[in-house]
């Protein structure tokens, strides 16, 4: 028997292990911070099993915010797309052909990466850093040979630091294949998980679709002309910055939604999974929960990551035009907003999942929750565990491949049929703005398709990192032989979880 495993407790399959409900100490000032949530309990039911007391809407305002947002996209995207739809509908089939293949390309390859991920889940790690190289020198082969000599240099040193961080990481992959099959195994036993994950890809791929008719009908309402000016300057930079943050809005509040739903159904597992009753309705009842109490939580999370993607993005914009211009003080300006924003975007979003785990589990505000979480991972130092951890990497970087696949059947789909809306004055199709934008946005549909269709995995794993933070003996308990093999293959998270001082 593994050492990890000779004082593990006897477990009674009617009685959970206790576990601790005290307040979690904050900062050097041992400060209390109390999260105010009670054990669940053993229960058919969701709501009973994770009990709210008064339940409330919590953030409400922000709930409110999303609303308006929302009227005002779809406001806009029929203000602008009232004779853009028609138009690509009837007047440029080629145009259609092009987003139906780009969105079966974008399904068709995440949910092969999912047939794959639930199969061999080792493999899938392996695959999601390769396909990424593979991909990247197939697009550095295309660009150089298309005689676009600095956009394939750039290509080909992204897929040299991918082959780079694969040599580096791969001591690594151990630690991820036993958590990414322990995730699975829930997955396969609550098959809701993958219902879910269909039923969100397919509202993303809609949203995805109506989001680049906005951004199309933007172009084509103050955009360029025929003499190559813009129709209305002020209007177009307004309106497109307008598109690119309520895109990412109500993006982020449905994939928050997923990601709130699939945390109940895996806080059940946590918790109840050996009781003698577990909730049968743990993935709707989340959901309900999700879209009603705790609505205005998620969207208040889903703002902040919004604000910050879009100050990159009109940063980046800008650092562009700083560059055209020759205005070195303002290029070098917002190249340091847009570094900040990139840093700041990667820690809020890191804690807004976390976050909402326990707003999903606990009806918490957010700010309530944000900070319970940070507590919670800061106090049971699980900072190494998690960074450790390649299953949100590969989810990632397969994202990225099936982004990269969607821009490469764009290219292949424009330089084959050569449309005329591709071709330039003298009849040749070639890397024209309108071209690039065409394979910008199929590659950005393609990573948020994948990206939604993966999370099922994704906020798992979330999930099971924060419930293990907050009551790693529950999971010592129920599941013996899974922490024993965890800790065979990284030992010294036992002490980072101080299991036996808890």
């Amino acid at each position: 028997m593994s050492r990890y495993q000779d004082n593990l407790p006897a477990y009674d399959e009617g009685t959970l292990p206790e576990y601790s409900c005290e307040d979690i100490e904050l900062g050097p000032s041992n400060e209390k911070y109390g999260l105010e949530i009670k054990k669940p309990l053993p229960s058919d039911d969701f709501e009973e099993s994770f009990p709210v007391e008064q339940p409330k809407w919590t953030d409400w305002p922000f709930a409110v915010v999303f609303e308006v947002v929302l009227v005002l996209f779809l406001g806009l995207l029929m203000f602008t797309t009232q004779d853009v739809v028609v138009e690509i509908a009837n007047v440029n089939p080629d145009q259609t052909r092009l987003i139906g293949l780009v969105l079966a390309t974008g399904v068709v390859c995440s949910y092969g990466g999912i047939v794959v991920l639930r199969k061999w889940p080792t493999v899938f790690i392996h695959a999601g850093c390769l396909l990424n190289v593979a991909a990247a020198s197939a697009l550095t082969i295309g660009a150089l040979s298309n005689g676009n000599l600095w956009t394939g240099v750039g290509i080909g040193f992204l897929a040299l630091l991918h082959v780079v961080w694969y040599i580096e990481v791969r001591r690594r992959i151990p630690l991820s294949s036993l958590i990414l099959k322990q995730v699975i195994d829930v997955a396969h036993k609550n098959p809701v998980t993958w219902k879910v994950s269909a039923c969100g890809t397919l509202v993303s791929a809609v949203f995805s679709l109506a989001t680049v008719i906005a951004a199309y009908g933007t172009m084509v309402k103050w955009g360029l002309d025929d003499t190559g000016q813009l129709k209305n300057k002020t209007m177009f930079v307004a309106m497109g910055m307008f598109v690119l943050f309520t895109g990412t809005f109500i993006a982020e509040v449905l994939k928050n939604v997923l990601h709130s739903t699939v945390a109940g159904v895996y806080g059940s597992w946590y918790y109840l999974s050996h009781a003698d009753r577990c909730p049968k309705n743990a993935g709707f009842a989340a959901f309900r929960r999700s879209v009603t109490y705790s609505f205005g939580s998620i969207c208040f999370g889903s703002l902040i990551i919004s604000v910050i993607q879009t100050l990159n993005s009109v940063a980046g914009l800008a650092k562009h035009w700083a560059a055209q211009d020759g205005g070195l003080a303002g290029y070098i300006g917002f190249y340091i907003i847009e570094i900040f924003a990139s840093i700041m975007e990667s820690m809020v979003r890191w804690l807004n999942e976390y976050a909402y785990s326990l707003v999903s589990l606990y009806g918490l505000d957010f700010l309530h929750a944000a900070r319970g979480a940070f507590a919670l991972v800061e106090q049971k130092g699980l900072s190494a565990p998690i960074n450790d951890c390649l299953i949100n990497t590969a989810l990632g970087l397969y994202s990225l491949f099936v982004a990269q696949m969607c821009g490469i059947v764009s290219v292949l789909f424009v330089f084959t049929t050569q449309p005329a809306w591709a071709q330039n004055t003298e009849g040749v199709v070639d890397v024209n703005m309108g071209v690039v934008l065409v394979v910008l946005f199929a590659s950005a549909f393609g990573f948020f398709v994948a990206n939604v269709a993966t999370s099922v995995v994704h906020s798992g794993t979330v999930t099971f990192f924060i419930m293990l933070a907050k009551d790693p003996e529950v999971y010592k308990a129920t599941h013996p032989d899974e922490f024993a093999r965890v800790f065979a293959v990284y030992p010294d998270v036992e002490r980072k979880l101080q299991i036996d001082d808890f």
